[in-house]
């Protein structure tokens, strides 16, 4: 009884995490993965074994019904939640076929409860639906929202894992498996609790003006005066747009984000600065493409040289290259502030082969 609680005070959690990522961001998709974690808690609640701990005595043949009208609606929730991240939503035959599915699976409950169909034929069709749909969300959250490669994609891995349980369900219910699937299902949950408490508390801030930025070109350019450096980092701030990854941790706050390359520390600082390692360089990738999305146009690196200690050059040439493209695909500027005296000969025609002198380009 003791995990029963512990697994429902879990889907508790989740739900208070979601629904407070939603609030931050006022995003669709999170309104709706939100909605289903409530459901999914409901559904905790509508178990037999821990209403009678509670002290309350339920109707069996009442039960299974909800749970099952509870997985249903749950699977349907994720389904348009998944469909809002890749855009297709509001796609006309998306639409057609959510509605199939709810209709065809609201029948399938009342024509199994009319007729007092066993409760694992009763509940086949809502499990199931509700297994693909958690497997069809981790995947694309995965794919279009988190990185594999940051803890927070415990909260989709989870989703996947618990969704292969979910499928299992009719034929293993009655086998002697069942009870340590049940275990592995509060484990996934688990998983699911860890990344999205790092997921809620990562916040992705869109630029306070949006459209205005260095007035240059989309590209990738290279910068080694300080004093100019300085003024595109006052410009950033006037108009709270740019991303700004520094080996330096600013003593004052500012309007745009900052990713201070570090090894001490992990995670927020303050307001706007994130520590992050020179080592993580995915992570590094994935964050600052999340925040081009919201409508940043200019990324400037600043320690770039601590990035080549830690990784070697070639390694950090690829995740420059890979910054470049990014930031070209979304419009923006890369400003790599660095001194040629930091590299070799070899080294330095590389980096001014692919990018172009920003102090020339400001002079024209």
């Amino acid at each position: 009884m003791i995990f029963e609680v512990i697994n429902l005070g879990m889907r508790g959690i989740i739900w208070g995490f979601s629904f407070y990522k939603w609030l931050r961001r006022k995003e669709d998709f999170m309104l709706l993965l939100s909605i289903t974690f409530w459901f999914d808690l409901l559904g905790g609640l509508s178990q037999k074994q821990l209403l009678i701990h509670f002290g309350v005595e339920p109707n069996p043949t009442a039960l299974t019904p909800l749970m099952s009208t509870f997985a249903l609606t749950e699977g349907i929730l994720l389904l348009v939640a998944s469909m809002d991240v890749t855009g297709r939503a509001r796609d006309l035959k998306i639409i057609i076929l959510f509605i199939i599915a709810s209709h065809f699976g609201l029948t399938y409950i009342l024509i199994c409860t009319l007729i007092n169909a066993p409760t694992r034929i009763l509940i086949t069709y809502p499990v199931l639906f509700l297994g693909f749909s958690l497997i069809l969300a981790g995947y694309v959250l995965l794919r279009h929202e988190i990185s594999i490669k940051n803890v927070s994609a415990l909260f989709p891995l989870g989703m996947i894992l618990l969704g292969l349980i979910d499928i299992t369900y009719p034929v293993t219910v009655n086998m002697s498996i069942a009870p340590y699937l049940y275990f592995a299902g509060g484990v996934f949950r688990g998983m699911i609790l860890v990344g999205i408490f790092k997921y809620a508390l990562f916040e992705v801030s869109s630029p306070r003006v949006i459209g205005e930025g260095i007035n240059i070109l989309p590209g990738g350019y290279y910068l080694e005066d300080r004093e100019v450096f300085h003024d595109i980092l006052k410009r950033m701030e006037s108009l709270g747009n740019g991303v700004l990854i520094t080996r330096h941790l600013p003593k004052d706050s500012f309007s745009f984000p900052i990713f201070w390359l570090t090894k001490v520390v992990s995670g927020p600082i303050k307001d706007n600065i994130i520590a992050i390692s020179p080592t993580d360089l995915g992570i590094l990738l994935d964050l600052v493409r999340r925040h081009l999305e919201r409508g940043h146009t200019v990324v400037v690196i600043d320690g770039f040289e601590y990035i080549v200690i830690e990784n070697g050059f070639e390694t950090a040439m690829k995740f420059l290259l890979s910054l470049k493209d990014t930031a070209i695909k979304y419009r923006a500027r890369l400003i790599l502030v660095t001194s040629s005296q930091a590299y070799s000969q070899n080294q330095w025609k590389i980096i001014a082969r692919e990018f172009e002198n920003l102090k020339n380009i400001l002079a024209q």
